[in-house]
């Protein structure tokens, strides 16, 4: 191997690396099995070294085959090392040269004696020399790893100690947890009871909402009709106050009408006395002028046997008097018609007058009717309307019959109060 190693170097003027050397090795011992006569090498080999790709390691075998480790045993009990080595071996400990040297002293200590007279080191470092440990450092590292074995054993012998410890505990929560189940069992024995008696319940409570969805239908027909009623409630308000402002217009109207009845029976009772006055002139006139009638008939008696010219003067104060008797009986007469016209048009002044508190009265009525009911179903409606004839009327239905219907009537306007069912 030192040879071709050389060889190799003066070859090709680099160092081998350690895959071609292994490899070397390996085909030397797999030609030793094929040739005659030769004994086949009984060995295997560990080749560690390092070359441009760091640290490296392979293994041999008699049959020429090699493979690369990063941690590996060969000889006597070397199952038991590679064992350990498999379940202690990490990256970050293979990163630390102490740890690494350790681990490999102690995968040696699991199956030889301790001492440094049963084990040999060696270290390799990249660009150094194998280092061989001498016995004292051997001896020194031993030492540590015992001290820390004892230190690892103390630990487990208190681990175990607490293991037992824990172990009664557990004994004791599993003679609890017996207890526990004892108890769970018939919880659930009771939770089989109450299982039938919840079963009970939800029947219970399914027909409870049965009759519950009932109630609700009810309740949701319920207040449709009282959505409904309310809304006739509003109808019924608002008609209501649509007949109080007909009422209160029917009282201005039937104030005004008073308020001009009022006028035309003083415009009347004015008229009135003004044909009383005139016909008491006329009454007085006529008087006075009978009384003349008579002297001026008396003396054209007396002086009937008088002068021609007296008698005709005479003549003619006669027919001036029968003149003026009849303009006086023209004026008498005429008197007597505007006495009457005024006396027919006081009357329909009264008349006119208690018709509009008629109105207003019922006016008032209505309107206290339709405040009083809930659902108004007659209303009534002023319609104002203008006649020709300014003849005053009043209509009245039959006490037990439907609302009255009244018309008011003035030269200027006409006032009609009907039912709503009369339009």
């Amino acid at each position: 191997s030192r040879v071709e190693c050389q060889s190799f170097r003066l070859t090709m003027e680099d160092p081998v690396s350690v895959e071609y050397i292994t490899r070397h090795m390996a085909g030397i011992q797999q030609k030793y099995t094929q040739s005659g006569g030769m004994r086949p090498f009984g060995i295997s080999t560990l080749i560690c070294g390092y070359d441009s790709h760091g640290l490296r390691l392979y293994q041999t075998d008699p049959s020429g085959t090699f493979y690369a480790w990063k941690a590996n045993a060969i000889g006597k009990n070397s199952k038991t090392v590679r064992e350990y080595l498999e379940k202690n071996y990490t990256d970050e400990t293979a990163g630390n040269d102490d740890e690494c040297t350790k681990l490999a002293v102690k995968a040696l200590l699991e199956v030889v004696e301790s001492g440094g007279r049963n084990i040999e080191v060696a270290t390799m470092r990249v660009n150094e020399k194998l280092k061989i440990w001498s016995d004292e450092d051997i001896d020194a590292l031993v030492t540590s790893i015992e001290a820390d074995k004892a230190a690892a054993e103390a630990a487990a012998e208190a681990a175990a100690h607490e293991k037992e410890e824990v172990e009664k505990r557990i004994e004791l929560l599993k003679e609890e947890m017996d207890e526990e189940d004892e108890k769970i069992q018939g919880a659930k024995a009771d939770a089989s009871d109450a299982e039938v008696s919840a079963n009970d319940f939800w029947e219970r409570m399914h027909a409870t909402k049965e009759e519950y969805d009932k109630i609700e239908k009810l309740l949701k027909a319920t207040n449709e009709k009282t959505e409904q009623a309310n809304h006739l409630v509003d109808t019924a308000d608002a008609k209501a106050a649509q007949v109080e402002t007909e009422g209160k217009m029917a009282e201005m109207l039937a104030e005004a009408q008073a308020a001009e009845a009022q006028k035309q029976t003083e415009k009347a009772e004015s008229l009135q006395a003004e044909a009383e006055e005139k016909i008491d002139a006329n009454d007085k006139a006529i008087e006075e002028n009978k009384e003349k009638w008579e002297e001026l008939l008396d003396a054209a008696m007396e002086d009937e046997g008088t002068k021609m010219s007296s008698n005709s003067e005479a003549a003619l104060n006669l027919g001036r008097a029968k003149m003026i008797n009849d303009h006086s009986h023209e004026t008498l007469a005429a008197a007597e018609k505007k006495k009457e016209d005024a006396q027919h048009l006081l009357e329909s002044v009264n008349s006119l007058a208690d018709l509009a508190k008629q109105a207003a009265q019922i006016a008032a009525a209505e309107k206290i009717k339709a405040q009083a009911q809930t659902v108004v179903h007659h209303h009534h409606m002023v319609y104002p309307t203008v006649v020709e004839n300014p003849a005053v009327a009043a209509a009245a239905a039959p006490e037990s019959g439907p609302a009255p219907a009244v018309s008011l009537s003035n030269p200027h306007i006409t006032v009609h109060v009907v039912p709503h069912d009369k339009e």
